[in-house]
């Protein structure tokens, strides 16, 4: 389902804790999905936009070193001088804010780079920053059978959503026992391309 889901997309956004955490890598080539992404006039892999106010990253990682496209760097004008001159100097740098990340600009400026299919793969922060910003059209959530106990984010980490933003499950499939749901607003055509 994930490799699906990033096969679809023109760019992957994703916070720095993110990359950090999780040791993000440069996305690579699937045989599976490559006509399909040219039929559709799309780069031969997604690229990957990493968000971060403070460019506390480390650009001389693969993610930049050795991407097949390169990397977009998500910050706002108040980031450090010399975090942004080593972002321009492995990535495309967008700045999209004054003091802190502004994701209605963020994704304004990716769809005008022809990234229109906007995937966010984390983390809770980020995700709940584009729902506020009220660009959350569709929620992909995947449900693992493990029970498990003690601290745990929400999938939205951030400020209270003034109202609840509703959602309308499209569809859910099984598969090794979990559940993967889609929802979509519900005043979103369901034909819709991004995915989030």
């Amino acid at each position: 389902m994930f490799g699906i889901l990033r096969a679809l997309a023109d760019v992957i956004v994703v916070g720095a804790s993110t990359v950090r955490n999780e040791g993000y890598g440069p996305p690579r080539p699937n045989r599976e999905h490559a006509a399909a992404r040219e039929a559709a006039g799309q780069r031969p892999v997604p690229v990957i936009a990493v968000v971060s106010r403070s460019l506390a990253v480390d650009f001389t990682s693969p993610l930049f070193t050795e991407a097949i496209v390169p990397t977009i760097v998500i910050t706002c004008e108040q980031a450090r001088p010399e975090g942004l001159e080593a972002a321009a100097k492995y990535g495309d740098v967008i700045l999209a804010g004054r003091d802190r990340v502004d994701f209605a600009l963020a994704l304004d400026a990716l769809a005008e780079r022809g990234l229109t299919r906007q995937l966010t793969e984390g983390g809770p922060h980020v995700l709940a920053q584009i729902a506020a910003s009220g660009r959350l059209d569709e929620l992909c959530l995947t449900i693992g059978p493990l029970l498990t106990a003690g601290p745990a984010d929400r999938i939205l980490a951030g400020p209270t959503l003034t109202p609840p933003q509703p959602m309308h499950p499209i569809s859910l499939l099984e598969e090794d026992g979990s559940l993967f749901a889609r929802y979509v607003r519900p005043e979103r055509d369901r034909t819709t391309q991004s995915t989030t």
